[in-house]
């Protein structure tokens, strides 16, 4: 167990395993990202596969190299979240270089095929627009807490509401964060009494 740290700034294109069970030497550094990817990249395990994407392109971590897996929908998507569901990953929302574009969200999958247009639409999602964080509670179903729209006067939202990844993917309004926020990290743990606990 552990955790993987990749990129930022200014370190760009850096990545690391920081080991949680012998943090001095189970730690090591990982093959440097092949392009810089400062923009707040997407990471997940799908199907047992690493996979990242930032800005245009989507990259997996095979036999210690990073090699590119697929092109995204929307090149310039960035600050968006991600979720995995039927081996594929979700991209969803983002800063975008047309707010309008519809594919607000696209399927990235693991077997060689293209970018899939996803299940949420900008136009009924403005929450979505960037900066949200993404919470997986199940394997069909996420919690997307707070964020920001470009296109609004009032950047910062208390928004939190469920998606369901299958089936008609309903949104199912939860009550709102105390205070707005954007930018944020978000997890899940388990409470004291083995209860699942979101956390902002």
């Amino acid at each position: 167990p552990g955790i993987l740290v990749i990129v930022g700034t200014p370190a760009s294109q850096s990545v690391e395993f920081w080991s949680a069970a012998n943090p001095e030497k189970g730690s090591c550094v990982l093959k440097d990202y092949p392009r810089d990817m400062a923009y707040s990249p997407n990471v997940n395990f799908v199907s047992g596969q690493l996979v990242a994407c930032s800005e245009g392109s989507c990259d997996t971590f095979q036999g210690g190299q990073w090699k590119h897996l697929v092109d995204t929908m929307d090149p310039t998507r960035i600050l968006s979240s991600n979720a995995v569901n039927d081996h594929r990953m979700l991209l969803i929302g983002g800063l975008q270089a047309d707010p309008d574009d519809p594919e607000i969200t696209e399927w990235i999958p693991v077997d060689g095929s293209p970018a899939q247009p996803g299940p949420f639409n900008a136009n009924a999602n403005l929450h979505l627009h960037g900066e949200h964080c993404t919470i997986q509670t199940a394997p069909d179903r996420i919690v997307v807490t707070g964020g920001r729209r470009s296109n609004a006067e009032d950047y910062t939202y208390d928004y939190v509401a469920e998606y369901q990844l299958t089936g008609d993917f309903t949104e199912t309004p939860l009550t709102p964060m105390l205070n707005s926020r954007f930018g944020h990290a978000c997890g899940v743990y388990q409470g004291v009494g083995g209860q699942q606990v979101g956390s902002c």
